[in-house]
């Protein structure tokens, strides 16, 4: 479902009213010099449907009715890119030790100022320290253009992003 609500938003991004994507007859992946690939898309409206579906009932899990939902026009954006506030000396000492790495999954509660207040892990690292730090960091040192609704307001959303500790 994480990857439904992914999909949905950069749908959403790439035709406001879906009409162009529901109207194709086939789709074409082009990433110079890596991949120039055009498929056949039967039934991509119904998939549209069904993959927003699954991002509405994602959301209502998480906490906000459909209505607030389909009423946000843009989500929260960070104000700096998230990755530029994990430092090198942010890597927990026991982690670090134990050489754990891992990708943490979390979902940034953000209020209509911009402001996290709440940050649940989705899908851990496998390390609980690293987890954790994700969350303090992005709670600590994250601000986030605030989600506004079709009339204009600035109102509250999540943000779901991820986070990979590696060691160099």
């Amino acid at each position: 479902q994480l990857k439904a609500d992914t999909l949905r938003y950069v749908a959403t991004q790439l035709d406001e009213g879906h009409t162009t994507l529901n109207s194709a007859q086939t789709v074409t992946i082009d990433a110079p010099g890596e991949v120039n690939e055009r498929f056949a898309t039967p039934g991509f409206a119904q998939a549209l449907t069904r993959l927003h579906r699954c991002a509405v009932e994602l959301g209502k899990a998480w906490g906000f009715p459909e209505e607030e939902q389909l009423g946000l026009a843009k989500p929260a954006r960070p104000i700096k890119r998230l990755g530029s506030l994990f430092t090198p000396k942010d890597y927990p000492a026991t982690a670090h030790y134990r050489e754990e790495t891992g990708r943490v999954r979390v979902k940034v509660s953000v209020d209509q100022m911009g402001e996290p207040t709440n940050c649940d892990v989705v899908a851990g690292s496998g390390s609980p320290e690293l987890d954790a730090v994700t969350c303090s960091i992005l709670l600590g040192r994250a601000r986030f253009h605030p989600a506004l609704n079709v009339d204009g307001r600035s109102v509250r959303t999540v943000h779901v992003t991820t986070v990979n500790w590696i060691l160099a």
